[in-house]
């Protein structure tokens, strides 16, 4: 990788970009690459877009964040939803596909989340689980995520 702020560029070589930047710009998010030159990304970087999610576990990363409970004993009843007679078929296929997999697995938990789905318009589901009423029982995280240009001007202060 390179970075030229005098040029007000960054080039990735291996994956034959390069990103301009408009030093004189006002806009919130100055950074682009030129037309002529658009990569495929997807074609660049298969494992970030997949044409179809995988059934398997993706690999193992440390945690870096922790959701702190206020107390550990106290167990919430989440409610129970209905799942309509015309999904319940796509449920019960997408459930035994996680669990073969080994993402899903069955057992007994105490104050366990019943899981619901939603149609999706282009004839897929959406797998969902209701959290909201264990979240009286979660402390707070304040801390704030970096954004976009945040991360572009410290990679501009950087030095190869």
């Amino acid at each position: 990788m390179e970075i030229n702020c005098g040029k007000s560029t960054i080039s990735f070589p291996d994956y034959k970009v390069m990103i301009y930047c408009d030093a004189k710009s006002t806009k919130h998010r100055s950074g682009m690459t030129k037309p002529q030159g658009k990569p495929d990304f997807p074609s660049l970087f298969p494992y970030v877009f997949m044409k179809e999610i995988p059934e398997e576990m993706p690999p193992l990363f440390p945690i870096l964040h922790r959701i702190v409970l206020k107390d550990l004993t106290k167990l919430i009843k989440t409610p129970v939803f209905k799942c309509t007679d015309a999904l319940l078929g796509q449920f019960k296929e997408w459930i035994d596909k996680q669990m073969a997999a080994g993402i899903v697995k069955r057992e007994r938990a105490p104050g366990g989340a019943s899981m619901f789905v939603q149609a999706k318009s282009v004839g897929r589901i959406r797998p969902l689980v209701d959290f909201r009423s264990r979240n009286q029982n979660t402390q707070a995280d304040h801390r704030q995520i970096s954004t976009q240009q945040t991360i572009l001007i410290a990679v501009a202060r950087g030095k190869v």
